[in-house]
């Protein structure tokens, strides 16, 4: 094996397997058993034995746009649920448009209304809350990045703690560089609260800073066995969040498999992107693209239909809705009535009319 230089050389991965690097310094196979962080830039044809079910189904293939991350394929907990398209009915149309939107925080299986399903949710956040949960973090790492900066062409050592806006703390330990802005690290979670998820457990961080308004450019969060938990109902969450603000709309990324500690199912929410536009009191998703995997009936492609809209002070979305296509072309609508309330509204024979399914008006607080 060659030895490669890594980016870091404090922060430490368990990982397993191995991959092939091709950059301007090296070339060379990296065992990533106890690889720090980021592993090496530009990676490539990376050896997928034991770390997911397909390689060409079930990978996690992307990096921040714009950042040379030089990581690829960090969740190693394995989906194990059904991995072919769903095909959406008049049975599941309810389950899966809920499943995915609050699914995508939790990996929780709902009970809606008037559709067949016997697990009511255990842990009761939305997708909105994940978006911004790491966002919210980031905010708190800037400041930091940014104090007592020591001489120029000097690397800064962080080592700070901070709390929760609703409560426990979090402690960064990392690096970052007075040239190029560049920061890397390790962020522990001692019960703390954000969007009103309490983590517990540690993520890597990387990513690149504006050293002048000390504000993140972009980054990328992986974590491994996270405890994210919700009034006394916890989920274990293995994957990678990231956030790209140097384009317009914004970008946050969610790529990771979710295990309910009840069920013991996974959910697979898979690089989801959505682009989103915040104003002073409220903010919109007006593109999102990515697939849900649900244990149960397979996975569903995700896009917007109309942009969603989410008030500051709400915690559902007041207008838009989101789209999912199933196999033979069936398709199932989520609309965001009000703050309150959803309709959810199939397409089951792919003529492109959703007329074959309506769950009614529902209210979210009856889930």
């Amino acid at each position: 094996m060659t030895d490669v230089e890594p980016i870091s050389s404090e922060i430490i991965h368990d990982f397993s397997g191995s991959f092939t690097v091709e950059n301007r310094n090296v070339t060379g196979t990296v065992n990533l058993d106890h690889t720090p962080v980021g592993g090496l830039r530009n990676a490539h044809d990376i050896n997928y034995d034991g770390l997911f079910l397909n390689k060409n189904e079930l990978d996690m293939d992307w990096e921040v746009p714009g950042a040379d991350t030089g990581i690829e394929n960090w969740t190693r907990v394995p989906y194990t649920g059904i991995t072919e398209q769903a095909e959406i009915t008049e049975e599941n149309a309810s389950i899966l448009a809920v499943n995915t939107w609050i699914s995508g925080a939790t990996g929780s299986a709902v009970g809606i209304v008037g559709s067949v399903t016997e697990t009511k949710a255990t842990v009761d956040v939305n997708m909105t809350d994940m978006l911004f949960l790491f966002e919210a973090v980031i905010l708190k790492i800037g400041p930091f990045s940014g104090e007592n900066r020591p001489i120029v062409g000097a690397v800064e050592t962080i080592n700070e703690t901070e709390n929760g806006s609703c409560g426990g703390s979090l402690h960064i330990v990392g690096t970052v560089d007075d040239q190029t802005g560049e920061v890397k690290g390790t962020v522990t979670f001692n019960d703390y609260c954000e969007e009103g998820i309490i983590l517990d457990g540690s993520a890597d961080i990387m990513g690149h800073l504006d050293l002048i308004s000390e504000e993140f450019f972009h980054y990328l969060f992986t974590y491994k066995n996270m405890m994210a938990t919700v009034l006394d109902q916890s989920v274990v969450i293995n994957g990678r969040t990231a956030g790209d603000f140097t384009v317009s709309p914004t970008r946050i990324m969610l790529s990771y498999v979710v295990e309910d500690i009840i069920t013991a199912k996974s959910y697979w929410l898979k690089d989801l992107i959505a682009g989103i536009v915040e104003s002073l009191n409220y903010y919109e998703i007006n593109e999102l693209s990515g697939r849900y995997y649900d244990p149960d009936y397979g996975y569903v492609e995700v896009s917007v239909g109309d942009p969603i809209h989410v008030n500051e002070d709400d915690f559902w979305p007041s207008s838009g809705s989101m789209i999912l296509l199933g196999a033979q072309n069936t398709k199932a609508r989520l609309t965001f009535v009000s703050a309150t309330e959803f309709l959810i509204e199939a397409d089951t024979d792919g003529d492109g009319l959703y007329d074959d399914y309506s769950s009614g008006i529902q209210l979210w607080s009856e889930l």
